[in-house]
C-alpha cells in the first residue's frame, strides 16, 4: 500500500512540476513580446498602406517603418502628394490620411512625411532604404 501511495505521489508532483513549468514559459514568452519592440505583421502594414492610399490626393507611401513597443504602435512613412498641392491643402491630406490610419490603430503614434511626387530629393539619412520614389 505505501508503495502505490508513493508512486501516485510522485506522479503527482512530477505532473505538478511539469505545469508549473509550463506556466512559467507562457509568461515568459507574453512578457516577452511585450518588452521587445518588433515590426509590425505585413497584413497590418499592408492595411497602413491602403488606409493611407484610399485617398487618391494621397499616391503612393514609401519607406515605411512601424515598430509595435507594448501595447503602442509608431508608424512612420513618407506619402507622395501632388506637387502643384499648397502647403495648406498638403497638411489636410496628411492629417486625414492620419485619422484613417489611427482607426485602425487608436494607440499609433504616427509621422508621416509629405514628399511631392517625383520631385523629391533623397534624404533619410542611414535609415532611408532603397525604395524612394524620388530617387
Amino acid at each position: 500500500m505505501r508503495a502505490t501511495i508513493s508512486a501516485r505521489s510522485a506522479s503527482g508532483s512530477s505532473r505538478s512540476r511539469s505545469w508549473l513549468v509550463w506556466g512559467a514559459v507562457q509568461v515568459f514568452r507574453d512578457s516577452s513580446s511585450q518588452l521587445l519592440d518588433r515590426e509590425l505583421p505585413d497584413a497590418d502594414r499592408a492595411e497602413i498602406v491602403a488606409r493611407m492610399t484610399s485617398d487618391p490626393k494621397v499616391r503612393g507611401v514609401h519607406q515605411l517603418r512601424t515598430r509595435a513597443s507594448g501595447p503602442y504602435v509608431h508608424i512612420q512613412m513618407h506619402a507622395d502628394l501632388d506637387p502643384e498641392l499648397s502647403l495648406e491643402e498638403a497638411h489636410h491630406v496628411v492629417v486625414n490620411a492620419e485619422n484613417r490610419v489611427l482607426k485602425a490603430f487608436p494607440a499609433a503614434d504616427i509621422i508621416i512625411h509629405p514628399d511631392p511626387e517625383d520631385r523629391a530629393e533623397a534624404h533619410g539619412g542611414a535609415f532611408s532604404g532603397d525604395d524612394h520614389a524620388g530617387d
